[in-house]
């Protein structure tokens, strides 16, 4: 699946401003996504975290949303404890 095809996707979830229930195949897929990168400890996952974009130009991924994105799966390298 192409990036266009996972933000067209991204699109259909919402219907009148209210997100769409997922279904059983997505959320079995989205568990197994989490459980997997979470076995690499130099990652922290986390689902359905709303990222901020106030202030960034993201015009050329073709997203609608200029406020906040909210993706099924957020993937950062964890930050070393000093």
């Amino acid at each position: 699946m192409s990036m266009s095809e996972l933000i067209e996707l991204e699109h259909d979830t919402i219907d009148d401003g209210k997100l769409k229930m997922g279904s059983i195949n997505h959320s079995r897929a989205q568990g197994k996504l989490i459980v997997s990168l979470a076995q690499d400890e130099r990652l922290e996952v986390m689902p359905e975290l709303s990222i901020d974009l106030k202030g960034l130009d993201i015009s050329q991924f073709g997203f609608k949303s200029t406020i906040e994105l909210k993706p099924d799966i957020s993937v950062y390298w964890q930050t070393p404890v000093p």
